[in-house]
């Protein structure tokens, strides 16, 4: 008769879970989350207040402007150059014309990565910013 009741007992036991262990492991994610939520800081982008009607002015002419034309061909200044001396024009640029802001116009039928790899070369140059012209 004994017997009986310990197979009882064992059936009971294993027939529950014991969630002890899952609600611990959720409370310290929580705990984690609230602590890390507001040390996040996430990349903003500032919009123009709508409403408003501002005259636009173009920024003025650059002596160093960059075309990036359909078929991917570069032009500095009207002139027709290889990627692979543009790092060399552009530092003859710079320092040439210390303190100008090189201008980039950019054709939507050209692939981004044109205009990413001429945006990083003007950073490798030592430009600190750009001015970007879109048609």
């Amino acid at each position: 008769m004994s017997k009986k009741i310990l197979d009882l007992f064992n059936e009971e036991e294993t027939d529950s879970l014991n969630l002890t262990p899952l609600i611990d492991v959720i409370f310290v994610v929580l705990v984690a989350f609230i602590l890390i939520a507001p040390l996040l800081q996430l990349e903003k982008i500032e919009l123009a207040q709508g409403g408003h009607k501002k005259t636009f002015s173009a920024p003025e002419q650059s002596s160093i402007f960059i075309s990036v034309m359909p078929d991917h061909s570069i032009l500095i200044n009207k002139k027709k150059i290889p990627y692979s001396h543009l790092k060399q024009e552009l530092v003859f640029l710079k320092k040439q014309h210390q303190g100008i802001v090189p201008q980039l116009a950019y054709d939507e039928k050209a692939s981004f990565g044109m205009y990413q790899k001429v945006k990083n070369t003007l950073e490798d140059v030592g430009f600190d910013e750009m001015d970007v012209l879109l048609r």
